[in-house]
Parts: C-alpha cells; structure tokens; sequence
C-alpha cells in the first residue's frame, strides 16, 4: 500500500507571497526548484524541532539498537563467522553517529543555543543565493532606518505566515537578518564557498 503523500508546508497562498515579496527575480531562475527547495527546507526543519524530552527518547532508542548489534557481534565473533561480522559493522557505525549527533544536538540545547534555528537560517540562505539566483547582501539605507532589500523580504515573507505553527520565535527583525547574512558571509569566506548561480 503507498504511503500517502505529506501534504505542502508552503500553501499557493504563502508561496505566492514570496514571489511578490522577492519580485523581480531572473527569468533564468527555476520557479519549481526554488519551490521544491524551499518546502524540503521547512519540512527538515520541522524534524529538527524536538523537544529535549524527544531527543533523549530518541538517544535513549539508539543506544539500546547499539548494545544489541554490539552483543549481536560479540555472537558472531564467538562462532567465529567473520562475514557476518562484516555486515553488522557499517550498521554499528551507523548507531553510533547517531546517537554522536543526538548527543551534539542535546549539548547545544544545554548551551541555550538553538541549533535547528541555526541550520534553517543557514538553509534559508543558500536556497536564496542558489535557488532564486540573489545575493547574501543587504542595504542599509543611508539617511539610517532598518536594513532592506530582498534578502530581507524573503526571510519575512518566508517565516511571516508559520508563526505560530512550525516557527514558534518572533520574527527576526532587519537588523538581525542583516547580522545572520555577514555570519554567513564569513562561514563561506572560511569555507572557500560562494554564491553559486544556476
């Protein structure tokens, strides 16, 4: 039996309103990718937000499957049957990564930083600079008053209509926009990675 699809985070609505808000965009840019980046990006996001109490749940899973392939090895290893030993081995290091990132992601929780916020911003960006073809910038108007452009209206136009249902923080405001997109900046500078354009 299929499974039935998921339905759309983005409704016609919401992505309607990002084009408006991003306009005008490349006619090289590719509408649908752009789209289908976008909806993986807030479905991924979705799976990160888990709560501490789901994340320990979860590690606590993980290493009972780890100590039942480790005894499940200390098995084979007795009778001596190396193939099978062999097979179990990628699963093992399989376990073991995960419970290392159920781990990173509970310590990152106690160091009060929000590490599934982090990765969507960082998304967010990337999608912007290669899916719909701008630029990691802002601007800053002369005369003062709060940083704009695209990049701005496309993470407000993004995030507006998901509070509160999948983004249970206040919207960034400009300025914090302006100060995520420089991190980027010099997270890619250290990288060696650039905007890429499609």
């Amino acid at each position: 039996m299929a499974r039935k699809p998921a339905p759309p985070i983005l409704t016609e609505d919401h992505w309607q309103a990002i084009l408006k808000a991003v306009a005008p965009l490349s006619a090289a840019v590719d509408i649908d990718r752009a789209r289908r980046d976008l909806e993986d990006c807030l479905r991924d996001y979705a799976g990160l937000r888990r709560s501490p109490k789901d994340l320990k749940a979860a590690r606590k899973e993980w290493r009972q499957i780890d100590k039942q392939l480790a005894n499940l090895a200390a098995r084979y290893h007795r009778l001596k049957r190396q193939r099978d030993l062999l097979a179990l081995e990628p699963l093992q290091k399989w376990a073991k990564a995960v419970i290392e990132a159920y781990d990173m992601r509970l310590r990152a929780r106690q160091a009060r930083r929000d590490p599934a916020r982090e990765w969507l911003f960082g998304r967010l960006f990337e999608i912007w600079t290669n899916s719909f073809g701008g630029k990691l910038a802002v601007t800053t108007p002369p005369g003062g008053g709060p940083p704009r452009g695209p990049l701005v209206r496309f993470v407000l136009a993004v995030l507006t209509p998901l509070t509160p249902t999948l983004w249970e923080h206040d919207l960034p405001t400009p300025h914090a926009i302006r100060k995520l997109a420089r991190q980027e900046q010099r997270r890619r500078a250290a990288k060696g990675t650039f905007d890429l354009k499609k």
